[in-house]
């Protein structure tokens, strides 16, 4: 059996830093660059080498899905879920920018903590909204166009819409049926508009 580490090809590693864990999955760009999720950082690294080729850092976050891929524009776009809630999205090309500390796009944090462990793109979402105040609440989805295209009244708490999507921004809007809308940050777009 032929051994993984050799005189010609040694194996390699990288270690994530500061006794930080790799938080969820690896997400690979098409050219092969390797972008890993710490705790607070979000880091490119060589595929072949594992060298650190980028990073985005933010020590007031803390990321707890793994990096999500997608394309947006020519662009490949990197997605993160932080523990308050908010999704963070980056440019695959330049983490973090110069500084290695601007998003491209950074929501508001949701109202709790975010349970998830990734984020998704698909062609169809799933939306569901949970609240413990025992308040009467339906959540709506407003496609691209500004066209409201689905909404659910909440049921013991729980409501949960799945619509077809084919692009583009979509709204999630969980409205107070009492107040009015409230923020909302959903897991399962790419990019929500507020």
């Amino acid at each position: 059996m032929p051994s993984v580490e050799s005189a010609s090809k040694p194996a390699v590693s990288w270690k994530a830093g500061d006794g930080q864990d790799i938080v969820g999955a690896v997400a690979f760009t098409i050219d092969g660059t390797a972008i890993v999720a710490r705790s607070n950082a979000i880091v490119a690294l060589d595929g072949k080498t594992l060298q650190e080729k980028d990073s985005f850092t933010d020590p007031s976050i803390t990321f707890v899905t793994g990096p999500t891929l997608f394309g947006h524009n020519g662009k490949e776009i990197v997605a993160a879920g932080t523990k308050d809630g908010r999704i963070v999205l980056l440019d695959a090309a330049s983490l973090g920018g110069a500084s290695h500390s601007t998003p491209l796009y950074a929501s508001a944090a949701g109202l709790g903590s975010l349970a998830a462990d990734a984020l998704t793109t698909w062609q169809e979402m799933t939306v569901t909204a949970e609240s413990s105040l025992n308040v009467p609440f339906k959540i709506a989805i407003v496609d691209p166009k500004g066209v409201t295209i689905q909404t659910a009244n909440a049921v013991s708490g729980i409501a949960t819409l799945t619509v077809p999507v084919k692009g583009g921004v979509y709204v999630v809007k969980v409205i107070n049926v009492s107040l009015g809308p409230l923020q909302f940050t959903t897991t399962t777009t790419p990019v929500v508009k507020r």
